[in-house]
């Protein structure tokens, strides 16, 4: 395909062998695409029917000019057409939008502070617009909250706001499901181990990790 550049690798399990096949390279060495070979127990899920009883998914790829990702042309599966994912972006380098010209528009606009962190993706479009906010802490620019909310009479949908170690270790979400009064609010607190490797998860009756 192209010298120096992978062609495939394959993973063997007791099910079947599963191969992943970079399909062409452009040339600024970029992968225009893959194909993913699932093996002959898996379910089918779509893709291209091969004579062994294998099933093919391939992927497309295209790139600007600039080494980001153009576009993306997913498989097929569950039922679900083919699609592709077109994105455009800033000339900082940043997400700018996402769209399909196949389904609709996933993230129509985008702003970033000057970290070059997602403040707002706006999401859809006209009258079913809605956007996910998030806030950071000011000392680790780590997100302190996640916030879903769209043009409805309560805006809020779902707001997460989230607690850390001094590692950086997720230690609690408190998951707040709509907004104004008595709507339903989820804590889920999080232990770890000495090497910082998740070891309990759990959801306190009060809202409180250290009960």
């Amino acid at each position: 395909l192209q010298a120096g550049q992978p062609t495939s690798s394959t993973r063997y399990t007791a099910d079947g062998a599963y191969t992943v096949a970079v399909t062409g390279y452009d040339a600024t060495g970029h992968s225009t695409g893959s194909a993913v070979r699932s093996a002959a127990s898996e379910p089918v899920f779509g893709g291209t029917a091969n004579a062994d009883g294998t099933r093919t998914y391939t992927t497309a790829l295209t790139w600007t000019t600039t080494g980001l990702m153009q576009s993306q042309t997913l498989p097929g599966g569950g039922g679900q057409p083919t699609e592709t994912l077109q994105y455009t972006y800033y000339k900082t380098g940043e997400l700018g939008t996402t769209t399909s010209p196949d389904v609709d528009s996933y993230a129509t606009g985008s702003i970033y502070d000057p970290y070059g962190e997602p403040l707002r993706y706006t999401l859809g479009a006209n009258n079913q617009t809605g956007w996910l906010n998030y806030s950071y802490d000011l000392q680790t620019h780590r997100v302190a909250s996640a916030t879903l909310s769209a043009q409805t009479a309560i805006a809020q949908l779902e707001k997460v706001d989230y607690a850390y170690d001094p590692a950086g270790n997720t230690t609690r979400t408190v998951d707040t499901q709509g907004g104004g009064a008595n709507v339903p609010v989820e804590t889920t607190c999080y232990g770890y181990s000495a090497v910082d490797q998740l070891t309990s998860a759990w959801t306190p009756a009060a809202g409180d990790c250290t009960a």
